[in-house]
């Protein structure tokens, strides 16, 4: 849960709902919802996100399907996703590049991260930056 009391994930996928160009059925047949009011109860916070469905919502959405699931993740089972990362994610990298990637999802929040052209340009000169 959020600070006001509200669920992380149904914020999320009520601003994604808001973006899309789609009905709330539509995204709820593209889900694999049998109705439209099981997507309707996620987006309100009175069930969650079945996890094994984000694939699918993802794609109704438009949604990156990895940052959905690691927020689902983190909200329902943070232990787990804590594991997970420390076992999975950071086990590749190094631990600038774990920090740096950690700052990144912070500043993005739950906002989804776009790769637009002005964030495209300030990453190109941050790492020119660190090439010296």
């Amino acid at each position: 849960m959020s600070e006001n009391g509200s669920s992380k994930v149904a914020d999320y996928i009520a601003a994604a709902i808001e973006r899309s160009s789609k009905t709330q059925l539509e995204i709820s047949a593209e889900a694999g919802f049998p109705r439209s009011s099981v997507l309707s109860m996620i987006k309100q916070g009175q069930t969650k996100m079945p996890l094994a469905r984000i694939p699918q919502m993802a794609r109704a959405l438009d949604v990156d399907a990895v940052e959905f699931f690691r927020l689902a993740m983190s909200e329902y089972m943070p232990e787990l996703q804590r594991i997970a990362d420390e076992m999975y994610a950071r086990e590749q990298l190094s631990p600038a590049e774990a920090e740096l990637l950690q700052q990144v999802r912070a500043a993005a929040g739950q906002q989804p991260l776009q790769l637009t052209p002005k964030v495209r340009q300030a990453l190109a000169r941050f790492l020119d930056e660190i090439r010296g």
